[in-house]
């Protein structure tokens, strides 16, 4: 089960970032479905596991919804809501391959943790999350999936400083590039993992064989 970030990403390919007050061309240009909660998802389905997808999307977003359809995800968990833009983000890659994203938010801000009382998380669960949502979503869906057994997977990015109580309470993803400073990689381990309520919890269940996957290697970190 995730719940996060559902943008439409442009990409701009350019030669070299621009510099503080200048305009430059693009290379060439991409859109495409993206945001963490909805990377994390697909990347979810693909390994094989059963994967519910909670977010927000506006009205222009339904093409977004099909495309988690058609890569076998479960969307009954994402709210369609008229008179707000679907989040998108503008990246802009580098030569060099280094990217810088601008991020905004959209419907992503009206993400509510009430939307997972439908879907009765269990034991046995696992539950990933973002900091793509508002803090105070993060923090009670990561409490109402702890209490209830499940195991909770959160990627600390962008990070931001008022979400850092949630840590605790979590396993996380992988390193990621979260900000600045001491804080911009959060981890740097392959399978960076911290404690939080059952230790070893295998993290998702195989559509096909049944088997048990231990790896987080299907949860993209976006």
């Amino acid at each position: 089960m995730v719940v996060g970030s559902l943008n439409i990403d442009t990409l701009l390919f350019v030669e070299r970032p621009p510099r503080v007050g200048e305009s430059i061309h693009a290379l060439a240009s991409a859109s495409r479905p993206g945001g963490k909660g909805g990377n994390q998802a697909v990347a979810a389905a693909a390994a094989g596991a059963e994967t519910v997808m909670i977010g927000a999307v506006g009205a222009d977003g339904t093409r977004y919804i099909r495309h988690l359809q058609a890569l076998g995800v479960d969307v009954r968990g994402i709210r369609v809501l008229q008179g707000e833009p679907t989040g998108f983000a503008t990246v802009i890659v580098g030569g060099d391959g280094e990217n810088s994203v601008v991020v905004s938010e959209g419907s992503n801000a009206y993400v509510r943790a009430e939307q997972l009382d439908a879907l009765h998380i269990r034991e046995g669960d696992v539950v990933s999350l973002q900091y793509e949502l508002p803090a105070e979503v993060v923090a009670r869906v990561a409490e109402a999936a702890s209490f209830a057994g499940a195991t909770v997977l959160v990627n600390p990015s962008p990070w931001r400083a008022d979400e850092a109580g949630i840590l605790p309470s979590c396993f996380k993803h992988p390193g990621q590039h979260a900000g600045s400073g001491s804080d911009r990689r959060v981890s740097s381990t392959g399978q960076a993992l911290c404690h939080s309520g059952q230790r070893g919890r295998p993290v998702g269940r195989n559509r096909s064989t049944g088997s048990t996957d231990h790896s987080c290697r299907h949860h993209g970190c976006g």
